[in-house]
């Protein structure tokens, strides 16, 4: 069975230090969402209540010129955050209705947004009830290598006024209520954040800023003091590799046609993996092999975007999302909020397997493509002196970038296999074959099974590897198996062009 931990994205801090949490589950419901794949000219947008004097609300999104909305949130009340959702690139209208308010009522407040290709935004209800404004935020996708960023929302109508410092440093100066900041590179590691204002004692919080990881540290007003809401906008890995990784040794230059199953096949099929999901076909008895995609021009093979559709009565909630909890008769749905002590809700779909509502992945240590018939060990791949990925030692075996992200967590993890060996087949041999809506699995040393879901594949030349598509900082957890294809050229002994699959968390 496969089951996928919860997936932190914030975590409110009280006090000096202690940790409690304040990311609200939201009621959701996402027409069409779970069937939909990623794109390349694919956005994301989050919505957000930072409004402290006003009530709950419905918040309806719809793409331009449609009347059925895309996505609705129903009570969202002050503090509330949704999870990022993917949406291709296009015009978009946020509109707010009281809570309960009938969809066709007209709206309190609406805002329109054009969500660009691999641009994340923030559309926040901002200042006080009798002035409040739905703000469009554009959030962060980029980080310095090796540190971190963070920003500062100020949405405390107790405190109107802040002075905010990391370390001693002055982050935000005499910041008034309702402002936003630009974000701040910070050294990455655990970090000292201190509010202060002129009434009130200050507040003050640890921080864990991951080296590549962007952040959001929200100032909000709590029954009878403030509270900090730490959100992990995106993330990226520690360091970038340079350039491609060579992942070919020839044997299947000049081959054309089927080529006989590789002689690993057989022990392969015997790796004591977990059984796929209910109703996945079982692998096949040996893995589909073939040649490397010729050397042409970039492919690439994606899927459609999912037209939007109606709200299903069913009230299916879009991935990474609870359910709303079952109102009690006669009352109308509320926001599930998370026992203190768990982490934020919000994107916390299900418990893993020992029952731990912890979200740390161990090392990745086995890879299965159903579609392919693969199953692999994983072993992990550093850089070399130059900063480049290394291919896995073993041709049998692919290979995880060991200073990247672990799949399953926020960010790009990046599993990279050869297409062949010097005398035939690899265990990558076939990946140019996966196809939209394939499913990738990945099985960490806890026993942990993260399943992704194949959005598209894209051929590219040596000299044109896609670094910032590769290892770009990521809202979601997101997945990149890489390889060669295209022409071998015997005077280097390396193929023309890298063949990439990515695939994001599957539903």
């Amino acid at each position: 069975m496969t089951t996928r931990p919860p997936q932190p994205s914030g975590r409110s801090l009280i006090g000096r230090g202690s940790v409690l949490v304040a990311v609200t589950v939201l009621g959701v419901v996402l027409p069409g969402s779970s069937s939909a794949l990623a794109a390349p000219g694919d956005g994301y947008l989050r919505l957000a209540h930072l409004s402290p004097d006003t009530p709950a609300v419905d918040v309806y999104l719809y793409a331009a010129g449609r009347t059925t909305p895309r996505l609705v949130l129903k009570h969202v009340g002050y503090g509330d955050l949704s999870p990022y959702q993917r949406l291709s690139g296009g015009a978009y209208t946020v509109a707010m209705r009281p809570a309960d308010a009938a969809a066709s009522s007209p709206p309190v407040l609406s805002a329109r947004v054009r969500v660009r290709a691999r641009e994340a935004y923030t559309v926040a209800g901002l200042g006080p009830y009798k002035g409040i404004t739905l703000r469009v935020l554009d959030d962060a996708l980029a980080v310095p290598p090796g540190r971190s960023a963070l920003r500062v929302i100020e949405a405390s109508l107790k405190r109107p006024t802040v002075t905010v410092t990391a370390d001693d440093r002055p982050l935000a100066d005499g910041l008034r209520f309702p402002t936003v900041t630009g974000y701040r590179p910070m050294r990455a590691g655990t970090t000292t954040v201190r509010v202060a204002s002129a009434s009130g004692a200050p507040l003050t919080a640890r921080l864990s800023l991951r080296p590549g990881s962007i952040h959001t540290l929200v100032v909000l007003d709590g029954p009878s003091a403030p509270r900090l809401l730490d959100l992990r906008d995106a993330t990226a890995p520690r360091r970038t590799p340079r350039g491609s990784v060579e992942t070919g040794l020839g044997g299947l230059a000049g081959l054309a046609g089927p080529v006989a199953p590789p002689p690993w096949a057989t022990s392969a099929r015997l790796l004591p993996l977990p059984d796929g999901p209910p109703g996945e076909a079982p692998a096949p008895a040996a893995p589909p092999t073939g040649v490397p995609p010729t050397d042409g021009p970039p492919t690439e093979t994606s899927a459609p975007a999912a037209p939007p559709t109606g709200i299903p009565s069913s009230g299916i909630p879009s991935p990474g999302v609870l359910p709303p909890a079952a109102p009690r008769a006669g009352t109308p749905p509320t926001a599930v909020r998370p026992a203190a002590g768990e982490p934020p809700a919000a994107l916390s779909p299900a418990a893993p397997p020992n029952g731990s509502r912890s979200g740390a992945y161990a090392e990745p240590v086995m890879l299965r493509i159903p579609a392919l018939g693969v199953r692999t060990i994983l072993e992990r791949l550093p850089t070399d002196r130059d900063g480049r990925l290394q291919p896995p030692r073993d041709p049998a075996r692919a290979g995880w970038f060991g200073d990247g992200i672990r799949p399953g967590a926020p960010g790009p993890a990046v599993i990279a296999g050869h297409v062949d060996s010097r005398t035939g087949p690899a265990v990558f041999t076939g990946l140019g074959s996966l196809r939209p809506g394939d499913r990738i699995q990945v099985t960490d040393a806890k026993g942990r099974v993260v399943a992704f879901t194949v959005d598209r594949v894209r051929s590219y030349p040596k000299t044109e590897f896609p670094t910032k598509d590769v290892y770009g900082a990521t809202p979601d957890p997101q997945l990149r198996l890489i390889t060669c294809g295209g022409a071998f050229d015997p005077a280097s002994g390396h193929y023309r062009r890298d063949v990439v699959v990515y695939a994001s968390l599957a539903p």
